[in-house]
């Protein structure tokens, strides 16, 4: 499946390929591998939810490039102090949708204008163009998902809005080429995965 944000750029590649195609069998060939490239790229595939209670869930494919205790951005006010803090650094090659790691309700989003740093470094998460959502558990908790854009990703999509009700593994956005996705929660508990480990999106248990 195609994430419905790759369909502007698929088409029209698909009409490029096909007039090309007239022109030259190997242009043709060769804007017919760059049109694969886009459909690959915008790939939504099939994932099967890590089912465990009270479980936060991967939101992003990609590298865990850092586990620390940070204060969130300013835009984020549902707390102040250092929080636990997951960063998921995506390269160009990997699925690039986000889903949303618990069920509950969205209270807060923000969108930030940034610059467009490397995702993989830590001070990306504070200066880089960013969009966050807070999710509020039924108990009172909350925990905030930020989508940042990197080097090259330049584009954030995010499909929930303030009142939304949204389920653990719900398709929520997606991030253009190469970015970084993280997580901030505020409850005493201890990530089960390391830095360096790569995880996938709601297959993989960040937290539970």
């Amino acid at each position: 499946m195609i994430h419905k944000d790759g369909l502007k750029f698929v088409i029209p590649a698909l009409v490029l390929t096909i007039g090309a195609g007239y022109i030259s069998t190997r242009l043709g060939f060769e804007c017919g591998l760059f049109t694969a490239w886009i459909v690959w790229f915008f790939r939504n595939p099939k994932r099967y939810l890590a089912k465990v209670e009270n479980s936060i869930v991967a939101a992003a494919d990609g590298k865990i490039v850092s586990i620390t205790t940070a204060k969130p951005p300013a835009e984020i006010s549902f707390v102040k102090k250092p929080v636990t803090k997951i960063s998921t650094f995506l390269n160009v090659f990997d699925v690039h949708v986000n889903a949303i790691p618990v069920t509950g309700k969205v209270v807060d989003v923000q969108y930030h204008k940034g610059q467009f740093l490397n995702a993989s470094l830590d001070k990306a998460s504070d200066l880089n163009e960013r969009n966050s959502i807070v999710i509020e558990y039924a108990d009172g908790r909350k925990l905030a998902v930020v989508q940042i854009a990197g080097l090259i990703a330049r584009r954030i999509r995010c499909d929930v809005k303030v009142g939304d009700e949204v389920t653990q593994g719900q398709i929520f956005g997606i991030i253009r080429f190469g970015s970084r996705v993280d997580i901030y929660f505020d409850r005493e508990i201890s990530p089960i995965i390391a830095e360096g480990q790569r995880v996938r999106l709601i297959e993989t248990i960040l937290m539970c």
